[in-house]
């Protein structure tokens, strides 16, 4: 499609000659954005910006020794960067969202929240040593039965023994430490 000739003459800024390369690459780069970015809005802006970009090299597209696979580069390339700052967007939003939801807790809330945190921690220090140990690997590391048994090498069933005494004990510790205070600020 790109022969020399054509090349040489959007080189030398002939607009016809651009046209030409524009109506025939543009879908394609459109259609490969769309399909990577699955947004028109965007695909149509990396369809311009590549062309745009292929428009303004000027002579130095007369080094370039294969014009489709350096557009096709350039559309990967151009496709990719509007993928990175579309994550790059979503994660900020996702941070400035959790930081408004923090920001909104009041003080109150706050307080009581980590009062429940040190109440919950003392509990758990007061565990048989086991149960202790199980309740650590389940609740605060996340660990299902099964991978708390093979650290703590015993039964998945020995585990879930544990756990059930000692969130029962927990419970029981919660219910004559908390106040009342927590107790509405979380109700």
């Amino acid at each position: 499609m790109l022969s020399s000739q054509l090349i040489l003459r959007i080189a030398n800024g002939d607009e016809q000659a651009f046209k030409i390369v524009y109506e025939y690459f543009f879908p394609k780069i459109r259609v490969f954005a769309r399909n990577m970015l699955h947004d028109d809005e965007q695909a149509l802006e990396v369809a311009q910006d590549v062309l745009l970009a292929f428009w303004k090299m000027g002579r130095t597209l007369l080094e370039i020794r294969n014009p489709e696979g350096f557009l096709t580069t350039l559309s990967k390339r151009r496709t990719i960067d509007v993928l990175r700052k579309n994550i790059a967007v979503r994660n900020a939003e996702r941070i400035a969202n959790v930081a408004w939801q923090e920001g909104e807790m009041e003080t109150e809330h706050r307080v009581a929240y980590n009062e429940l945190r040190n109440l919950l921690a003392e509990g758990a220090d007061l565990l048989p040593p086991q149960q202790r140990r199980a309740y650590q690997l389940c609740y605060e590391q996340g660990l299902k039965y099964e991978e708390a048994a093979r650290v703590m090498e015993i039964s998945p069933g020995t585990v879930q023994g544990h756990i059930k005494r000692a969130l029962r004990f927990i419970r029981g510790y919660l219910s004559q430490h908390l106040t009342l205070t927590l107790l509405t600020v979380f109700i």
